[in-house]
């Protein structure tokens, strides 16, 4: 367990905060169904970086950058991730 992951524990465990799903919770979790959309492109291998600004209430604009044959390559994307 890292520094982290004790430091995130002591306080769940000093304010009571729980923090396991009810049986009730996983019970419904069971229930749900995925829903896949495969016109959707996964671009979680993608460097992104955000290019909100800094008061910014969601960081839904991002750019990444990528060499193709020894040159660098801007990909502009307007990304909505949810």
């Amino acid at each position: 367990m890292s520094k982290l992951d004790k430091a995130i524990e002591q306080v769940l465990f000093e304010n009571n905060i729980p923090n396991e799903w009810s049986s009730e919770i996983n019970n419904e979790l069971d229930q749900l169904k995925s829903e896949t959309n495969s016109s959707r492109t996964d671009l979680t291998d993608k460097p992104f970086i955000t290019i909100d600004g800094k008061d910014a209430k969601d960081f839904d604009d991002a750019v990444f950058c990528v060499f193709h044959n020894r040159q660098l390559r801007f990909n502009f994307f307007r990304l909505f991730k949810i």
